[in-house]
């Protein structure tokens, strides 16, 4: 039974993947598990501040490293949660160090990220009733071979933590969808497509608006196929769901703040009213579709919006949900890369399967389907040469890696932007003393014992800490201090 659950989860409906298309999934799941091995740093601050580094320190007993966020109560413990979990899990099998744990956390989450790709891919096309498998990989290296999508998939931030749950939750939608309603399966699909998306919220709250969407497709479903008691009962389950997942957080939360707290409230009122994410800058709505066709690629992004009234008839709640998703934080002031990555993910599979269904509609000529394809690749291969920062993975842990190796090591300091800002990797290795600081001004107020640190990564074009240089990469200095030699420098101002 358990073996044709996990053939139905992969199968098209009355047929296979072709051929093709399989050795292309192989080679991407390869891929991924090639360059999770390889980079081993960080690609945004956050996956540092709010998974990766709670994360080993709730392993260690130790306070978290980013003593804003966590004193003022504004991160869920959940997302570092699971990775304290997983964590958990390798040292029972004997997996310690922070080289080996680090890319096996990666690998794990960017294989679960491709299943759950596969999996949404896969619903989208039986939905679609798509049949001509000759045009199959074009979805195929679209979603899973985007270079940023690529690039972005292997990091640990909240956005691609929450990604897995989100699409799993988004295939079981479109199940729910095409099945008929007196079928039992339906409300299956529709239980899982709820639990899904609820925990894809509780990672990354702004997920929600899929969830709010779903609720809002079974609200309005052909109220013709079902009596108002089947209604009913669906609607409760969802809010159900929706309502045991937030107690679940809250009380989850509280324990580790040891007092009442629900996180989103206060997330939501430090960048709004406290004005926290405007401090960090704010751009025009224009600025925000940018980001998004530099994340999809500029193809999928036109195509995104010149699709708009053929999807509305095929799949028009889960298209409307994520086009709002996208506007949303268009609208808002604050933009950040990672905010774009749920929407360039989705629409990377959407777009591509509708060209194919108008394709067999005969409502678009192949040649243009092939144009499209043709400019993506050439724009993907100009990002992947040109734009991707390939090399952000490199730095800082590769000098944290170099720290954490010493034996001689009693604790490290790291400071300054430009990438010397992690912890992720070194503090894998033992919980022994570590601190950032986002500026050297910061330093003397700390109260540091100059006895606990002796190795300090620096901006190499900061003045210099210590005489003894150990290793310098990519803009960054790693130094190690005698005890005078720190004892001066936790002084300077």
């Amino acid at each position: 039974m358990t073996r044709k659950r996990i053939s139905n989860f992969f199968k098209l409906r009355n047929r296979h993947w072709d051929q093709f298309s399989v050795l292309l999934l192989i080679s991407a799941l390869f891929l991924r598990i090639l360059l999770g091995i390889h980079f081993q740093g960080r690609v945004w601050i956050d996956e540092i501040w709010v998974v990766l580094e709670p994360a080993y320190r709730l392993y260690s007993h130790l306070s978290p490293v980013h003593i804003l966020d966590w004193q003022q109560s504004i991160r869920s413990v959940l997302p570092p949660g699971i990775f304290y979990v997983l964590i958990q899990f390798l040292e029972i099998i004997g997996v310690e160090k922070g080289t080996y744990v680090l890319p096996i956390l990666r690998i794990l989450l960017c294989g679960a990220i491709f299943f759950s790709q596969i999996f949404f891919l896969k619903e989208l096309l039986n939905a679609l009733n798509l049949k001509k498998k000759k045009y199959f990989y074009i979805p195929v290296i679209v979603f899973f071979f985007s270079p940023e999508l690529l690039h972005y998939s292997l990091s640990a931030d909240l956005s691609v933590l929450g990604a897995p749950f989100l699409l799993l939750g988004l295939g079981y939608w479109v199940r729910w969808k095409r099945i008929p309603v007196e079928v039992s399966q339906s409300s299956q699909s529709l239980l899982y497509a709820g639990v899904f998306l609820a925990l894809a919220s509780l990672i990354r709250f702004q997920y929600g608006v899929f969830a709010l969407g779903l609720f809002c497709a079974v609200f309005i479903k052909t109220k013709f196929q079902k009596t108002e008691k089947q209604k009913k009962n669906e609607l409760l389950l969802l809010s159900a769901i929706g309502i045991l997942a937030f107690l679940f957080q809250i009380g989850l939360d509280s324990l580790f703040y040891r007092k009442f707290t629900v996180t989103l409230y206060n997330y939501f009122t430090l960048n709004t009213s406290g004005g926290l994410a405007a401090s960090f800058g704010t751009s025009p709505f224009p600025h925000g579709l940018e980001i998004f066709w530099r994340f999809a690629s500029e193809p999928i992004a036109l195509a995104t919006f010149l699709l708009i009234p053929f999807a509305l008839k095929k799949i028009p709640a889960l298209y409307l949900t994520s086009l709002a998703f996208l506007l949303m934080h268009c609208l808002v002031g604050h933009k950040e890369y990672r905010f774009f990555y749920g929407a360039a993910l989705v629409f990377s599979a959407m777009v591509p399967v509708l060209l194919l269904n108008l394709v067999e509609l005969k409502k678009l000529k192949p040649q243009i389907l092939m144009i499209f394809f043709i400019l993506f690749l050439g724009f993907s291969a100009f990002r992947a040469a040109k734009k991707v920062g390939w090399q952000d993975f490199e730095s800082p842990s590769y000098l944290e890696t170099v720290a954490g190796s010493k034996s001689d090591l009693k604790g490290l300091i790291s400071y300054g932007w430009g990438g010397i800002y992690s912890g992720g990797n070194f503090t894998l290795f033992s919980p022994k003393p570590y601190h950032f600081f986002i500026s050297q001004n910061d330093i003397a107020q700390a109260g540091l014992d100059p006895a606990e640190f002796n190795y300090v990564i620096a901006p190499t074009s900061a003045s210099p800490p210590c005489l003894t240089i150990v290793q310098e990469h990519l803009g960054a200095t790693l130094y190690r201090c005698e005890f005078s030699e720190m004892k001066d420098f936790l002084k300077r101002k």
